[in-house]
C-alpha cells in the first residue's frame, strides 16, 4: 500500500511538472471619499456619518497549473487594508486574508468550446445579477461557491448553468476576523444562501436571445431589534436580447420574480435597457449612449413583497455614490428605482476611455419618510488610461482610473445637500 502510495505522489508530481506553473499578482489602491450621500429617513439623514475619506490597498495573488491540456487549477489569495482620514475605521491590519477564487476549471471536455469550473469562482459573466456574490466580506471580491458549466448546443444554441452554496461565514479565511459573507444591512446574525440556474441562448448574426430561469435560497435570519425574518426561496425568470449592426448596439434584460411558497410572498420585476451608437474610423472614436434601469419597490399598501431581489448582483454596477444610499436596506439592495441616462464619451485609444453622463432617478413607490417619488439626478464622470503599458506575458502593466458622481436628491429624501463620491485609483500587475 504504501508502495503504491508513493508511487502514485511521483506520478502526479512528473505530470505536473511536465505543464506550465504561472503565476503573479495585483495591487489595487484606491483613495475614496464621499459625503452627504441621503438616506431616505429623518435620522440619519446621510449615510456613514456624513463625510468619509480613505485609503484602500487590495493586494491579489494568483498562481494556476496547468493539468494536462485541457484541465487548470486557479488559487487566488486576496487582502484589503485600509487607512482612514474620517469615517469608520475598518479592513485594519491585521484583517483577514480570503481564497476568492480556487476551482479546477476545464475545458474541451465533451466538445469543442465546452467549459466547466468547480469551486470558488466568479459569475459576472452571467450578467449583473452575479456581480456580486458576497456582499458583506467587505467589497474585496464577488466570488461564490459552487459549479458552473457552458456547453455548446445544436445549431446556434448554447446552455450556461449553475449551483451555488454559500455559507454565514467563510472557513476558509485566515484571519481573527470572521467577516460574514452574505446578508442583509441590520443584522443581528448573517445568512446563508444557495441556488441554481440555467441561461439557454440562440446566437445569430450579432443577434442573441437568452430566456433563464434561476431559484435562491435565503436561509432565516434576525434583525438587530430581534425581529426574526423567515427563510425564502425566490424563483426568477427572464428574457435577455442583444443585437450589434454596424456602429449600433443594444441589449435589453427584463425579469419577473415570485415567492409563493414563502412568508414574504414576493411578487417583483426587473428591466435594464442599454443602446450605443460608436461610430467607426472616427477621430477620438466617439459613443453615445442611452440607459434605463427599473426595479419595482414594495407598495406599502399590499401584504405582498413588491420589491426586487437582485441575487448576487448586489454590488456597485450602477453607481458607487447611490449602492450607499441603500445601506439601510442592506447592502446594494437595489430596489424602488427608475432611472434614465444620457451617456457620451471618447475611447482616443486602446484602454483609455472618458465619458459623461446624467440622469434623473425616480422611486416608484413613495415609501420614505418624505412620501416623494423624486429621488433626485444622478451626474458621473469617467476616466480610465493605462499608465505603463504591460509587457510580454502581461506582467508591469498600471492602470489609472477616476471616478465621479454628484447626487442633486430630490424630495424622496430629508436631506437637500449635494451628494458626492469620489475615486482616484492605480492598479499595478506584477
Amino acid at each position: 500500500m504504501k508502495t503504491r502510495f508513493l508511487a502514485a505522489l511521483a506520478a502526479l508530481a512528473s505530470a505536473l511538472s511536465a505543464h506550465a506553473l504561472d503565476f503573479g499578482a495585483s495591487e489595487r489602491i484606491r483613495l475614496e471619499i464621499f459625503d452627504d450621500i441621503p438616506y431616505p429617513v429623518a435620522e440619519p439623514a446621510v449615510a456613514r456619518g456624513g463625510c468619509n475619506n480613505y485609503w484602500r490597498f487590495r493586494t491579489l495573488a494568483w498562481a494556476e497549473q496547468a493539468l494536462g491540456d485541457h484541465a487548470l487549477l486557479r488559487v487566488r489569495a486576496c487582502s484589503e487594508l485600509r487607512a482612514w482620514h474620517k469615517g469608520t475605521p475598518a479592513n485594519e491590519w491585521p484583517d483577514e486574508l480570503i481564497f476568492d477564487l480556487l476551482q479546477l476549471d476545464l475545458r474541451d471536455i465533451f466538445a469543442d468550446g465546452d467549459r466547466y469550473v468547480l469551486g470558488r469562482q466568479e459569475l459576472g459573466r452571467l450578467g449583473v445579477l452575479f456581480c456580486d456574490g458576497t456582499p458583506l466580506d467587505g467589497s474585496r471580491s464577488g466570488y461564490v461557491t459552487g459549479a458552473s458549466g457552458h456547453t455548446p448546443l445544436a445549431g446556434p444554441w448554447s446552455a450556461d448553468a449553475f449551483a451555488i452554496c454559500d455559507p454565514e461565514e467563510d472557513d476558509l479565511a485566515i484571519g481573527h476576523e470572521h467577516r460574514a459573507l452574505c446578508g442583509y444591512g441590520g443584522a443581528a446574525n448573517p445568512m446563508g444562501d444557495a441556488g441554481a440556474g440555467l441561461f439557454l441562448t440562440f446566437a445569430t448574426n450579432g443577434f442573441s436571445l437568452t430566456p433563464y430561469a434561476v431559484w435562491k435560497h435565503e436561509s432565516a435570519w434576525t434583525k438587530t431589534d430581534g425581529t426574526r425574518v423567515a427563510n425564502e426561496d425566490i424563483w426568477t425568470a427572464g428574457l435577455r436580447l442583444k443585437g450589434a449592426c454596424g456602429p449600433f448596439s443594444a441589449d435589453l434584460d427584463g425579469a419577473w420574480q415570485a415567492s409563493p411558497s414563502s412568508d414574504a410572498d414576493r411578487r417583483a420585476a426587473m428591466a435594464l435597457a442599454n443602446a450605443c451608437f460608436a461610430p467607426e474610423d472616427v477621430f477620438l472614436s466617439p459613443f453615445f449612449a442611452l440607459h434605463a434601469v427599473y426595479f419595482s419597490g414594495d407598495d406599502p399598501d399590499t401584504k405582498r413583497n413588491e420589491a426586487f431581489n437582485v441575487l448576487w448582483g448586489r454590488g456597485a454596477w450602477l453607481s458607487d455614490l447611490v449602492i450607499f444610499a441603500y445601506d439601510l436596506d442592506g447592502a446594494g439592495n437595489w430596489r424602488n428605482l427608475l432611472y434614465g441616462a444620457a451617456e457620451v464619451g471618447i475611447r482616443p485609444a486602446p484602454g483609455h476611455s472618458l465619458s459623461l453622463s446624467a440622469g434623473p432617478m425616480r422611486a416608484p413607490e413613495a415609501d420614505s419618510a418624505t412620501g416623494g417619488h423624486d429621488r433626485g439626478w444622478l451626474y458621473q464622470a469617467k476616466w480610465a488610461a493605462p499608465v505603463v503599458h504591460a509587457k510580454e506575458g502581461g506582467r508591469g502593466a498600471i492602470d489609472a482610473a477616476v471616478l465621479g458622481e454628484w447626487l442633486d436628491p430630490g424630495d424622496y429624501y430629508p436631506s437637500g445637500e449635494t451628494a458626492y463620491f469620489l475615486r482616484f485609483q492605480l492598479t499595478l500587475s506584477y
